[in-house]
């Protein structure tokens, strides 16, 4: 794990291994807004799996709870 930059973004980027598949799996996480941004799966030396997401758009705007608990209560109260 550590930081780096992807496509212009500050990434926090995550590698592991899964032995028992043999997969090797990436995730690149945006600093900025926290939200995955690319990952990537490789098996055997190949990609297998790749995606990516260059633009970011939040509708949310203003002072509301946007997180509400399955009982209708903020986490705020």
């Amino acid at each position: 794990a550590g930081y780096v930059e992807r496509d212009g973004q500050a990434c926090i980027y995550v590698e592991f291994e899964h032995e028992q598949l043999g997969y090797l799996y990436r995730y690149w996480i945006s600093v900025n807004s926290g939200l995955l941004i690319a990952a990537q799966t490789e098996a055997e030396g190949q990609v297998v799996y790749e995606m990516s997401s260059h633009q970011v758009t939040s509708p949310l705007s203003g002072t509301g709870d946007w997180f509400v608990l399955p009982d209708g209560t903020s986490p705020r109260d």
